[in-house]
């Protein structure tokens, strides 16, 4: 998501020292995100697009307190001063059954219907200790069923994909899972007394899961179905969006990397000889999600300043939508430029919007090469800009030989 905002536009609300109603009546923010109750969203108007990810509870306060363990000493403090409970300090000498009996008040605000309690549109849930009742739960829920997107880490590719279809916005091909924890006990590995302690303290949560579980399969099915319609689907136009990244604001025939990249698995945007460039890497495939609105035989153009070795680039493959395209390999200056003519089938796919996915053989680490060269990422190629021009408009002439890095 962070990729597709440039960093001005977003903000996360848990690092950012900006109060909610300067964060709101900025108006410069396009994206707001962090570990926050609902009631956050109520400083908007007009209101938020909310989107939101539940999890499995008992799993989740498992996860929760193993995460607060393997915390830094630090870190942990600064947690436990955020929530105001310096018994969670506890976490990390003692086991999940003495936490829960020995430090009540930590477990009631960590362990304990965590997500009614962020749901439910009270103000600092991250304070509240208190029990949870029905009319909390029945708010959440409320809550729940106007957030634009409702997601479950149990079925998290398709809530990847849920959320795509939910902003307007091309499926992703996979998503890596980060923060996975190494060192917590699978469910069915505790003692049944603490099994049955995590169960009782989050019966809100199961509740409100159930509940979430429906809408998402309810979702799921709607935009199967507006899916499978196919022209009712393509007939969504790409400005409906009321949630859209600058990426996809901008509806031109070129991308250059002095934007945000609207797209995965490109580091960081550098200068590269004076023009900005975004290396692919670590994975042996970066993706773009573009947009061309004109219905006319095109040709794909790739500018490359540079690649690790020439092996790299000769591996190169190029594919939008789907479709695998011939690319010619021309020296500019500086780099290549690769170019590839574009079938109107190809166009004509996804009315306008464009998945173009670049996939080398793989990536290479500079250091691994010259023994003075301190990049130790793993590269594939340098991208600077990808633009799409009428066939008849080819002049292009080569110049001098360009190096690798």
């Amino acid at each position: 998501m962070a990729q597709r905002f440039a960093p001005e536009e977003q903000v996360c609300i848990e690092t950012t020292t900006e109060t909610p109603e300067s964060v709101a009546t900025q108006g410069k923010y396009q994206f707001v995100h962090g570990h926050v109750g609902f009631a956050y969203s109520y400083h908007f108007t007009p209101a938020l697009s909310v989107l939101t990810l539940l999890r499995e509870p008992v799993e989740r306060a498992v996860s929760k307190f193993y995460f607060l363990k393997s915390l830094a000493d630090a870190d942990l403090q600064l947690v436990a001063q955020r929530h105001q409970l310096p018994g969670m300090l506890n976490a990390k000498r003692l086991e999940l059954k003495q936490f829960l009996e020995q430090e009540p008040d930590a477990a009631n605000q960590v362990l304990s219907n965590s997500q009614t309690r962020y749901l439910c549109g009270e103000s600092a849930p991250y304070l509240n200790t208190g029990n949870i009742d029905n009319t909390q739960l029945e708010n959440a829920k409320k809550n729940l069923c106007s957030c634009r997107f409702v997601g479950l880490t149990e079925r998290f590719g398709e809530s990847v994909d849920l959320l795509c279809f939910a902003l307007n916005w091309l499926p992703m091909r996979s998503t890596a899972r980060m923060l996975v924890a190494k060192s917590r006990p699978a469910i069915s590995e505790l003692d049944r007394e603490t099994a049955d302690a995590i169960t009782q303290r989050n019966f809100f949560d199961l509740q409100l899961y159930d509940f979430a579980c429906e809408l998402f399969e309810q979702r799921w099915q709607e935009a199967l179905s507006q899916i499978l319609d196919g022209p009712a689907r393509n007939q969504i136009k790409h400005n409906q969006s009321s949630l859209r990244s600058t990426a996809d604001r901008e509806l031109s025939d070129s991308f250059s990397f002095d934007r945000p990249i609207p797209g995965k698995g490109w580091y960081t945007q550098e200068q590269w000889s004076g023009i900005p460039s975004a290396w692919m890497g670590p994975a042996n495939e970066s993706s773009l999600e573009l947009f061309y609105g004109k219905a006319e035989p095109l040709e794909l153009r790739i500018r490359v300043p540079c690649t690790v070795t020439e092996g790299t680039l000769d591996s190169l493959e190029v594919f939008l939508n789907e479709s695998c395209l011939e690319l010619e390999k021309e020296i500019c200056n500086p780099g290549w430029l690769l170019k590839a003519q574009v079938p109107m089938t190809v166009l004509g796919q996804c009315a306008g919007r464009l998945r173009l996915v670049f996939r080398v053989s793989e990536t290479v680490r500079p250091c691994d090469l010259c023994p003075d060269n301190q990049d130790d990422r793993y590269l594939g190629i340098l991208v600077s800009k990808v633009e799409f021009v009428q066939s008849r408009e080819l002049n292009y002439l080569p110049l001098t030989a360009p190096t690798t890095c």
